[in-house]
């Protein structure tokens, strides 16, 4: 199970840690705009552990994966485990409150995963450099400054996935859309005998109200 609002960032320690910490050592820093050098910031999870492609430069990235750097412990080490499990005659199911949009449907027959919205309708982007609700800048961080550009610098170059506002539509929450987390729970839904879609990664938004669904749709997967 993972509740998460950014992107995952399993460190190899300890060699990988060096890379958050040595200041001789800054391959995966970002500049900071405001003093245009170097610094550790999150933004290093992104950029030792995914790869993102943008052809056409319209800020909309065709794909996102996870690539391994030996900063971060490579999706393997955590596959084959689960594999492993699954080879052993054992249901292995992955439950995810993560940074995707609202789900608004689900399947009404078991495994009862989500059919429209989350994992479905994510898309991969960069931020936009605007106030909420047109950009990802909260209008109130937005009026003291902060741009598209810091929010890379402290983040990494993927924009929120989701949003989550109050009842006045005021911006209260974004989260990082999942990449590293998305390969390893899809890659546990498997295709049976017969040709039927087999679901073992339920994922809701953890923007939305509730992750009830996702344990409903644990439960479905579980015999």
């Amino acid at each position: 199970m993972f509740l998460t609002d950014e992107l995952d960032c399993s460190v190899a320690g300890p060699e990988g840690y060096s890379y958050f910490t040595d200041i001789d050592n800054p391959l995966y820093w970002n500049v900071d705009p405001d003093f245009e050098e170097p610094r550790a910031t999150s933004a290093i999870c992104f950029n030792a552990g995914v790869t993102c492609q943008d052809a056409d430069g319209d800020g909309v990235f065709e794909s996102c994966d996870s690539m391994d750097t030996g900063v971060l412990h490579p999706l393997d080490r955590y596959r084959e485990r689960l594999l492993d499990l699954v080879g052993q005659g054992k249901t292995v199911v992955m439950m995810g409150g993560l940074g995707v949009p609202r789900v608004v449907a689900h399947n009404p027959n078991p495994v009862y995963e989500p059919i429209a919205g989350g994992l479905v309708d994510l898309q991969y982007r960069s931020w936009i450099d605007a106030p909420h609700p047109v950009g990802d800048i909260d209008p109130q961080d937005w009026d003291l400054g902060t741009r598209a550009e810091h929010k890379i610098f402290e983040l990494g170059a993927l924009g929120p996935g989701c949003a989550r506002v109050d009842g006045q539509g005021d911006l209260v929450g974004q989260a990082l859309p999942p990449v590293r987390i998305r390969e390893l729970c899809q890659g546990l839904d498997t295709i049976d005998d017969d040709g039927n879609a087999r679901t073992r990664c339920c994922v809701e938004s953890i923007c939305g109200d509730e992750l009830s669904p996702a344990l409903r749709c644990l439960s479905g997967a579980v015999p």
